[in-house]
């Protein structure tokens, strides 16, 4: 029988919420007819009896929880049938039924056992209302038996609960009281052996009974009770991985209601604890004498570094106050951190001030370097100082500084370094002056005798012939001869003789009078008047005519001159310079220039070598033409590849410095990087080579299979690739890059 738990609402009664079955017993067919209705209309399941034997015949038959019978029937009676009922099924309810006729009361029928009584006639909401009233009893009692069995299962629960936590209270407590034994006698291993085994029988299931025993080293440790007996309990001690002893639990009897072995596993996993416990101390007391006898080696090797570390520290700081350098250190926040005695005199500093900025101009350049290499990260290399005193450089400096990190690679501070090269500069300066005078580059022994020979003649009235290759810097050295002598305030004129006709070049140079030939409109001065004073350049003498020759020997010898269409002699303070790229005296040996004049301007001749004679000077000139194109087209080209070097060292420069300057302009303006590459150059460079000699592979007949196979066979050296193939290295590099081989070749 089901029935839900709660309180029944009366006009909620129906079979959905009892599940349990009724059996209606009464001989009065009106009256079960109306029990039968009223118990269909609620939805309950009944089985309805006409007299008391067909009713025990259903009870015997199936189970039912609710049995409504009338009092009064043949054979016999419902107090009979209640009887009956309560002795085979004694939680069935029963309701008997009587008229007002009868001689039970309400009290007779509960001492029999009935549940309720129900006089006829009834109605149906008086049915409802028993019925509601053992529904409602029969939920109480179920929930209260259901209460009650919770109630046992709980304190059933807690009981073993209470054990159990007692059980762990022993076991907690016995590791207390071994975790403070070890902390206490932690330098005495055999007193937290002893102390331990005296503890262990109290967290045992009988303590009274119990006795503890540890070995170790030989050594065993034992309350003093102890007695080996068959209900033992032993885990071994392991340190290191190593079992090393064991402690153990026995009882002194057999404990009573058990079978083998009497420890539970609690108590096995609690001997284990302590087991691992006396490991570590066993480990503990080796690691700290082991630790003991490492501290005492450490602290004498500590002794002897700290020696070592003050000695070193010593020399160090003797070689950092003997360096010449200016060496000084900064923190994060430009305090100064160290300094060297040669820095004390260069900048005024102190060890824990701030790095002054405004003593002067070179310690602010000095703060700035500074304070940049913290700000961006990056170090600086050989930053040039000049300080000055007035106008002159008292000292060169190169300035170079870097970060410091620390351990952890953070930024720690800057170290600055100030290197003097007051000393190698005023060599540079020499060596400077001795490759270059004035205007003119060159280191030769050629143009070194040029050098001395412009500061002979800078200042001496006389005529001078230059000669040289059209490029080499004629006129460049009639400046030089021009701004080193006493003329240097006075002008300096140039007359390009081959560039004019006769009577054009006559008139330029002697100036002509209104009239004189056709178109002279009106009086000129020449070039001569306007030289007055100072000098005139004829260059290209050699190509002028017979009768200009003429006039010009005369003015080179008297200095008179007459203007074109003028009789009025006039002269002339001016001094002569010519230049010819021309062999003059093999045109005296032709007859097509004059000797006497040839001789007259042969008072002193200054030759300029061909570029092709004076290659060593080549790296020079290139980087003044590097430094003058950079200013000019806004690079930064830093210099030539080896590449690029190799060819321009090997060419033979047909327009000589001339020709030199335009590849130069050429390259730098079609270069986008730092550094001159052969593809720089100009395609004409490398056709423009000397004609290989008789020893030399022709370049024509060259294929790129005989190239790439040389250029493996030397490893992608040019040089050898040259030498294996005859080749001059400027046409190796045109055929590297004809035939596309410029990776196989390392370029």
């Amino acid at each position: 029988m089901t029935v839900p738990m709660g309180t029944f609402n009366p006009n909620d009664i129906s079979g959905d919420s009892f599940s349990g079955k009724f059996l209606l017993v009464d001989d009065d067919k009106d009256h079960l007819e109306m029990l039968e209705r009223c118990l269909s209309s609620m939805g309950f399941d009944f089985i309805s009896a006409t007299d008391a034997p067909r009713a025990v015949e259903f009870l015997r038959a199936e189970r039912f929880d609710v049995v409504i019978s009338d009092i009064q029937m043949p054979q016999f009676d419902g107090i009979e049938l209640l009887r009956f009922v309560k002795k085979e099924w004694a939680e069935t309810d029963v309701i008997l039924m009587t008229g007002y006729s009868q001689t039970y009361t309400f009290t007779d029928v509960i001492r029999e056992g009935a549940t309720d009584y129900l006089e006829k006639p009834f109605t149906r909401d008086a049915v409802r209302a028993k019925i509601f009233r053992i529904l409602q009893e029969r939920a109480l009692l179920v929930g209260y038996n259901e209460e009650l069995a919770q109630r046992r299962e709980i304190e059933k629960i807690l009981q073993k609960k209470s054990s159990d936590l007692e059980k762990r209270v022993r076991e907690l407590n016995c590791l207390y009281h071994v975790s403070n034994i070890m902390e206490q006698k932690k330098d005495k291993l055999e007193d937290i052996f002893q102390e331990t085994v005296v503890t262990l029988p109290s967290a045992m299931q009988f303590p009274e009974i119990a006795g503890a025993r540890l070995c170790f080293g030989g050594h065993s440790y034992c309350t003093t009770d102890f007695q080996p007996t068959p209900w033992s309990l032993a885990v071994s001690i392991q340190s290191k991985g190593v079992a090393v002893g064991s402690i153990e639990v026995c009882y002194s009897s057999e404990v009573e209601g058990t079978t083998g072995m009497p420890f539970q596993k609690n108590e096995q996993s609690l001997l284990k604890e302590i087991a691992l416990a006396m490991g570590r101390a066993i480990d503990r007391e080796q690691s700290e004498g082991a630790l003991r006898d490492h501290f005492v080696n450490l602290e004498a090797t500590v002794r002897l570094r700290t020696q070592e570390l003050h000695a070193t520290q010593a020399a160090m700081e003797s070689v950092f106050q003997s360096i010449p350098d200016s060496i000084l250190s900064v923190d994060e926040e430009m305090v100064v951190t160290h300094i060297n005695e040669k820095c004390t005199k260069n900048l005024d500093v102190a060890i824990g001030k701030l790095f002054p900025a405004g003593r002067n101009k070179f310690q602010a350049e000095c703060c700035i370097v500074l304070k940049n290499t913290l700000d961006t990260h990056e170090a600086v290399i050989d930053y040039r100082i000049e300080i000055r005193k007035g106008e002159q450089i008292s000292q060169v400096v190169l300035v170079s500084t870097s970060l410091l990190k620390d351990e952890l690679d953070r930024t720690a501070g800057a170290l600055l370094i100030i290197h003097d090269i007051t000393r190698l500069a005023d060599l540079e300066k020499q060596l400077l002056e001795r490759r270059r005078f004035r205007q003119m580059i060159g280191n030769c022994t050629q143009l070194q005798e040029i050098y001395e020979n412009v500061r002979k003649l800078a200042s001496v009235d006389t005529t001078v012939l230059i000669t040289g290759e059209s490029g080499t810097g004629k006129e460049l050295l009639v400046e030089t001869l021009h701004s080193s002598g006493n003329r240097s305030a006075m002008p300096l004129i140039k007359v390009n003789c081959a560039a004019l006709p006769e009577n054009l070049l006559e008139s330029e140079l002697f100036g002509h009078v209104r009239g004189s030939f056709t178109g002279a409109v009106k009086d000129r001065a020449g070039r001569i008047e306007a030289a007055e004073g100072g000098i005139l350049l004829l260059d290209e003498i050699g190509d002028i005519s017979p009768r200009i020759q003429l006039k010009l020997l005369r003015f080179l010898e008297i200095k008179e001159y007459e203007r074109v269409g003028e009789s009025q002699t006039r002269r002339a303070d001016v001094r002569v310079f010519a230049a010819t790229n021309a062999d003059l005296a093999r045109k005296v040996q032709e007859g097509v220039f004059r000797e006497d004049l040839y001789y007259r301007l042969k008072v002193m001749v200054m030759h300029l070598p061909p570029l092709r004679e004076r290659r060593a000077d080549i790296p020079f000139l290139i980087d003044h033409f590097l430094a003058h194109f950079n200013k000019k087209f806004h690079k930064a080209i830093s210099g030539l590849s080896k590449e690029v070097l190799d060819i321009m060292m090997g060419y033979d420069w047909p327009g000589n410095i001339r020709e030199l300057k335009h590849v130069l302009e050429h390259a730098v303006i079609l270069s986008s990087g730092h550094e001159l590459r052969p593809e720089h150059l100009p395609k004409d460079l490398f056709a423009s080579e000397i004609k290989p000699s008789q020893d030399r592979q022709p370049a024509r007949a060259l294929t790129r299979e005989a190239l790439l196979g040389a250029l493996r066979q030397t490893d992608g050296n040019k040089a050898k690739t040259a030498r294996l193939l005859k080749l001059s290295r400027a046409t190796l590099y045109s055929k590297i890059k004809e035939f596309n081989l410029q990776q196989e070749s390392g370029s």
